[in-house]
């Protein structure tokens, strides 16, 4: 809570407090703006990673497709390895999920 200004006294000096009394209130405005861009960035995040899964099943559909057509000699070799390196390339773009992409509450700071 570093950088919070104090909003509003509710006590003055020497006055006895009782425990739990609220003495003071903190001003929440930055408190509140780092929340909502949180919430943007997490928002991004998703709209993000449904991309690259979306990417993923496209890519895996497509090579599954030509493997078949490789065995009729429907396409060149060089179209298959292509489809590979294109399915490589979405798998390691994240569409497995990534290390925090399944953590409730993932970048909810």
């Amino acid at each position: 809570m570093l950088g919070l200004q104090i909003q509003t006294f509710n006590v003055e000096v020497c006055y006895v407090v009782k425990k739990g009394q609220v003495l003071a209130m903190l001003e929440t405005y930055n408190v509140q703006s780092q929340l909502c861009q949180n919430d943007a960035n997490l928002h991004r995040a998703r709209a993000n990673l449904a991309s690259q899964q979306s990417a993923l099943i496209e890519a895996e559909a497509t090579l599954k497709r030509y493997q078949i057509l490789i065995k009729s000699d429907a396409i060149s070799r060089q179209e298959l390895e292509q489809q590979q390196a294109k399915a490589r390339a979405a798998r390691a773009g994240g569409g497995a999920g990534g290390e925090c992409g399944n953590r409730p509450g993932a970048g909810t700071a």
